[in-house]
């Protein structure tokens, strides 16, 4: 059994050596094409396949503004059924034996997903489950934008996730030059999706895009619209995070807590939970700070202990600084396990990163020298 990467290009000269140098270790061949690269794209990849030989299949074609297409193309030209999709601007780390134990996951399922970090301003701002290796033979992609891979096969084995590969996404720390230029690319190609009603999944991306680009209106409208349309809970629960978090940007707390009252329930997501509290330290709530911080650290639990929940959800707040700004807040609001709260915060304190750790100071002294409650 081999394993082909696949890739398609366009002027990825930032990003394209470290996302090569990652997958090389366990690429049996790498395909990439490039649909029109004007920078130094061509020469990174010319450099490479004269350094690697047999190992790169490289070919052009001009840009079809349809993403699955391309990857599908790409897919097709590989010598190997067993295939793994990344973009110029991920990259992969890997444990010693990955591929071995790759190859072991792929002979009982078609399908295995990685833990993946999307960073925005040099910090993790979202973790999800990202499929990576699959069986060409029995899936494919589909959508033009923002597409997903379908099972076609006659008897589908069960996905599985993998916690030896962790993938770093960078595509969305951008300048601004950048978001517009990708904003010129893909909202053409989502508004286009409007045209299939049934295509709810279309509203997500768009809000997510417009709230990017700074048009909240548009972007409060398209949440709006799939909070109460949409069928994905993945995606709905995103979505309510993004609007209560735009609510609270907006200094308009009620809205929020509006909003995220209809869906608090038994299963509500990692970061809902963390809403909960965010409202409640807006408002002042101990109710909503104690049962938002409690939930969130039993949830956060349970995902350190089963990364597949993951595949349930993306997540924004899924990281250290957040778990221990939980206790924190439980400290804060004189909680039953005040001495553990603070504890924890304490033995987690140097885990943090620098920014979060200033943020954090700045809390602890405004409370030990006001000596506030919350009421």
């Amino acid at each position: 059994m081999k394993i082909s990467f696949c890739l398609i290009v366009k002027n990825e000269e930032k990003h394209l050596r470290k996302c090569l140098n990652s997958i090389l270790p366990i690429a049996d061949e790498i395909v990439i094409c490039d649909t029109g690269s004007t920078d130094g794209t061509i020469d990174i990849l010319n450099e490479y396949s004269e350094k690697y030989k047999g190992i790169f299949n490289i070919f052009y074609e001009l840009w079809q503004n349809d993403f699955s297409y391309h990857r599908n193309r790409v897919a097709d030209e590989a010598k190997n059924d067993l295939v793994a999709f990344v973009d110029a601007d991920e990259e992969l780390t890997l444990k010693t034996d990955t591929k071995n134990e790759v190859l072991k996951l792929l002979k009982s399922y078609d399908l295995v997903q990685v833990k993946a970090n999307d960073i925005q301003k040099g910090k993790i701002a979202m973790t999800f489950l990202r499929p990576l290796f699959y069986n060409r033979k029995v899936y494919r992609f589909a959508g033009i934008v923002h597409n997903k891979l379908n099972y076609f096969g006659k008897k589908q084995k069960p996905e599985t996730s993998y916690t030896g590969i962790e993938l770093t996404h960078y595509g969305y720390d951008l300048t601004p030059e950048q978001i517009e230029r990708k904003k010129d690319r893909t909202l053409p190609l989502l508004l286009r999706r409007l045209d299939n009603i049934e295509d709810k999944e279309v509203l997500f991306y768009l809000c997510q895009m417009y709230f990017t680009v700074g048009d909240k209106d548009k972007g409060y409208y398209f949440g709006l619209r799939y909070a109460n349309e949409g069928d994905d809970i993945k995606l709905k629960y995103t979505t309510i995070y993004t609007l209560c978090d735009k609510y609270l940007e907006d200094k308009q707390p009620d809205k929020a807590d509006e909003l995220l009252s209809r869906f608090i329930d038994e299963n509500i997501s990692l970061d809902l939970y963390y809403m909960l509290l965010r409202i409640g330290i807006t408002l002042q709530n101990k109710e909503y700070i104690r049962k938002g911080a409690n939930s969130f650290i039993y949830r956060y639990q349970e995902y350190t202990n089963d990364i597949s929940l993951l595949s349930k959800s993306f997540s924004f707040t899924f990281n250290i600084n957040n778990l221990v700004f939980c206790y924190f807040y439980l400290s804060v609001v004189n909680s039953m396990d005040y001495k553990n709260n603070w504890r924890q915060v304490k033995d987690n304190y140097e885990n943090l990163d620098s920014e979060f750790k200033g943020f954090l100071s700045a809390q602890i002294n405004y409370y030990q020298e006001k000596n506030i409650l919350f009421i």
